[in-house]
């Protein structure tokens, strides 16, 4: 991880989200700030972007003098996942020059983690992949801009179903439990992240295999080496587990049974799409007749990870001209964060350093305020 860290914003108040009008129509301002309408303008809004509702904000004044403002852009329901939702974003490279409305980019998804199982304009849409919360902070030391969110795999996240009202906003919904573990099992020596070509479901509300039940480990045959070296392509290779693995319980997880056996066939590449010797596969978009890349997020993928949340890193060096996926080892900069272990620490024997302060910094920043301190370490 970056040592120096800091979430650098133009916010002396809230006054300046409601005045950039970030998730709300035009009119829609805080009625606890007086800002003049001169001084307003919605940088999302149904307009320009392809969503119904806009939420969890944030922005970012960047080193150079540039603005970055972004939110979930929920497709179709105002709840949290599982449903259809993305993180949105606009760019204005020169804050100072020229009005409030000029320089502007045109609103788009971060692409290394535009989840494209599901149309944007889908309804309700409890078996998508999706990515929500976005706290963005930029290393002083480097320039680079993060952003952490939390990825969740189809039909993740807190709730199994929403209760949707006609206006598609939502009254609660029936919560999912949430299992031990980070779904990473400890062969040789290192973490690798669990797969398995079986695709565990259940029924609810009338429907059929709409709930993700990816919670077995013993389901598990496959792990894919995140850290090890790379295939010629620089993908990350995927082997057979030889023994099973057993089940997360609250004194730690046992992996000293397990050991690498050959390679399956089966690689990554740097934004967890699927290759089959050396061919990315690909996936029919519900709701269209498009293929897009197969991603192990997503239900009709032939690979399936462990139904947790996870904390996806992805990072700009350009002032959020453009953005990657972050490097994958445990060590520098996180990528798949053990995150689950690190909310519930009874769920393995032993966590890493770097997964744990890259959590607490990410608590910590989402918790963060005008006049809190930075975070640093």
């Amino acid at each position: 991880m970056n040592k120096r860290i800091e979430r650098r914003t133009f916010l002396g108040s809230l006054g300046a989200l409601a005045s950039l009008g970030l998730v709300g129509g035009e009119r829609m301002l805080s009625p606890a700030v007086a800002v003049p309408k001169s001084h307003a303008m919605a940088v999302l809004h149904r307009g320009i972007v392809d969503s119904r509702f806009f939420r969890i904000p944030f922005l970012l004044a960047t080193q150079s003098g540039g603005l970055i403002a972004g939110s979930d852009a929920n497709r179709s329901t105002t709840g949290d996942s599982a449903d259809n939702i993305d993180a949105v974003i606009r760019v204005k490279s020169r804050a100072g020059e020229g009005s409030l409305a000029e320089g502007w980019s045109i609103p788009h998804v971060l692409a290394p983690i535009d989840m494209k199982d599901f149309a944007s304009n889908s309804e309700y849409a409890q078996e998508s992949a999706s990515v929500i919360d976005g706290a963005i902070v930029q290393d002083r030391g480097t320039g680079r801009i993060l952003l952490l969110i939390d990825l969740f795999a189809w039909n993740g996240g807190v709730f199994e179903h929403l209760n949707v009202l006609a206006d598609r906003s939502v009254r609660g919904g029936r919560t999912r439990p949430f299992p031990l573990g980070d779904g990473f099992a400890n062969v040789s020596g290192r973490p690798m992240l669990l797969l398995s070509t079986q695709n565990v479901t259940g029924d609810a509300d009338g429907k059929i295999g709409n709930i993700n039940l990816n919670t077995d480990r013993s389901k598990f045959a496959m792990v894919a080496d995140l850290d090890g070296e790379r295939d010629a392509d620089g993908r990350v290779r995927i082997f057979n587990l030889v023994g099973t693995p057993r089940p997360y319980s609250e004194a730690g997880v046992d992996d000293s049974n397990l050991s690498l056996g050959e390679p399956t066939g089966f690689t990554l590449d740097n934004d967890f799409v699927v290759h089959r010797h050396g061919q990315a596969l690909t996936v029919p978009q519900a709701g269209t007749s498009v293929a897009v890349p197969m991603r192990i997020f997503y239900k009709k993928s032939v690979l399936q990870v462990y139904n947790t949340s996870h904390i996806a890193q992805v990072f700009s060096d350009d002032d959020g001209q453009t953005w990657q996926m972050g490097d994958w080892s445990r060590t520098n900069s996180v990528h798949l964060t053990r995150a689950t272990a690190c909310w519930h620490p009874v769920g393995v024997s032993k966590l890493s350093r770097a997964c744990m302060r890259a959590v607490w910094w990410y608590r910590s920043i989402r918790r963060w305020r005008p006049g809190l301190r930075p975070l640093r370490w």
